[in-house]
């Protein structure tokens, strides 16, 4: 019956007119600690995060997942670690590389905002992670609709929760 109960006012409450779906891509090892963090933060104070589930390792499965997800999201969060990270079996690119090229396609929705956190120092021993931030970096296909952070991470964590705060009155 207390089951019964809960489950009736969870589904008679109003949803949250601020709640907002994100995109948090997945990543590599490097940076998976401080995607938890913010992740952990966004289900905190009422957000929809995905992809709930890992992606696949055919890179159309993944291209089918992640526009799928990126179609109900405003904001769609990378993390660029120094690592190049799985490739899928079928693809050239590495799982970060490839969500982040399917978040600046044009056909996308123009609304979607994009936040790029990069750490600072020292560059990755990996040539392909290397030319992969020189293409983020440089190529403007890659960083429309986006604002690019360096460094600490505690900038992007600021920027999520004034772009995430509800309005005020």
């Amino acid at each position: 019956l207390l089951k019964q109960v809960r489950a009736r006012d969870v589904a008679a409450a109003a949803p949250d007119p601020h709640q907002r779906w994100v995109y948090l891509a997945t990543t590599t090892t490097d940076v998976a600690d401080e995607r938890d963090r913010i992740k952990r933060e966004l289900l905190e104070r009422g957000h929809m995060v995905l992809p709930e589930a890992a992606l696949p390792m055919l890179s159309r499965d993944v291209e089918t997942m992640v526009r799928d997800c990126l179609d109900k999201c405003t904001i769609a969060i990378h993390l660029l670690g120094r690592r190049y990270g799985v490739t899928p079996e079928d693809s050239h690119e590495s799982l970060p590389a490839l969500q982040l090229r399917l978040s600046a396609e044009p056909a996308g929705r123009p609304d979607l905002h994009r936040l790029i956190w990069m750490p600072g120092g020292a560059d990755s021993d990996d040539e392909r992670q290397r030319a992969f931030v020189r293409r983020v970096q440089e190529d403007p296909a890659l960083h429309r609709r986006t604002e690019i952070l360096e460094g600490n991470l505690s900038l992007l964590k600021n920027d999520l929760i004034r772009r995430l705060a509800p309005p005020e009155d």
